[in-house]
């Protein structure tokens, strides 16, 4: 498995690339343990949530909604 680091989501950019446990959804993103998807672009929406763009989609952005204090792992580059 690759390594991971923490990182705050107001503090992703561009580019990384996050990890999230599909177990941890309600909803899971894929059949897999993983969900891995890259940044496009983070959007501070109000003072309490912030939209995390998933770059490859187009038309209509996907995102995913966290709360500013959330912390995600990302995968360390190679």
């Amino acid at each position: 498995m690759s390594e991971t680091t923490t990182t705050a989501v107001l503090d992703l950019k561009p580019g990384d690339i996050v990890r999230e446990r599909n177990a941890d959804w309600a909803e899971p993103f894929c059949l897999g343990e993983f969900y891995d998807y890259t940044v496009e672009v983070v959007e501070r929406i109000n003072e309490t949530t912030v939209h995390v763009g998933i770059a490859g989609y187009t038309g209509t952005r996907a995102s995913i909604s966290y709360r500013i204090d959330n912390v995600v792992s990302v995968l360390k580059p190679h």
